[in-house]
């Protein structure tokens, strides 16, 4: 699968060596902590759904790092309470499934 946030160029264009200066380091840090946590959620909502097509209806809803996050943890979190996204074909639908499922977890 694509990875939309870390983008890959040639360090050599734009840092003399390809040596990323230590006032970038941080930065560099942080994008790839994000990078495996995105990774991580990504495998574990995969495995839990069995398929992909979850995943690729949330990045096709958004481009935002924290958006999709909430979606695919919320989604996995649904799964894990019993949920049944099977049918999902779009964001939508899957909203639709959470809210049911959050309404039959509260008793409603």
């Amino acid at each position: 699968m694509e990875n939309k946030y870390i983008l890959k160029i040639d360090l050599n264009k734009y840092f003399p060596g390809g040596v990323i200066p230590d006032s970038f380091q941080a930065a560099r840090r942080h994008m790839m902590e994000r990078q495996v946590r995105y990774d991580k959620a990504i495998t574990e909502l995969n495995k839990i759904s069995g398929s992909d097509k979850l995943t690729k209806i949330i990045e096709a809803e958004s481009g935002d790092y924290d958006r999709r996050m909430a979606f695919i943890k919320t989604t996995t979190q649904e799964l894990l309470s019993g949920a049944d996204y099977s049918k999902c074909e779009t964001i939508e639908d899957m909203v639709k499934v959470y809210l049911a499922s959050l309404l039959r977890r509260l008793g409603f």
